[in-house]
């Protein structure tokens, strides 16, 4: 009550500049953490997220087209479930 939310998001990038890790903050306390993997082409085909304790939460991974789009995202759940 009267106060103001404060957060903000953490990114780490590797050499080539992409993001390998971002994570969420509240009152400077971190609420979530997502990891990042990369193709040749450097498009994201994995993403997992984590909880504030650093348990798995849940996988993403990414299919393109040949032009380069997203064609399919499949997410799956702490139980490899779709």
């Amino acid at each position: 009550p009267g106060g103001f939310l404060k957060s903000h998001i953490d990114y780490e990038v590797d050499a080539q500049g992409r993001r390998e890790k971002e994570t969420h903050y509240i009152s400077n306390a971190p609420t979530e953490s997502t990891t990042y993997q990369y193709n040749r082409k450097g498009q994201v085909i994995e993403s997992i997220k984590y909880d504030k304790e650093g348990n798995f939460v849940e996988k993403r991974l990414f299919k393109y087209n040949a032009q380069g789009l997203v064609v399919r995202i499949r997410t799956y759940n702490k139980d490899n479930r779709l």
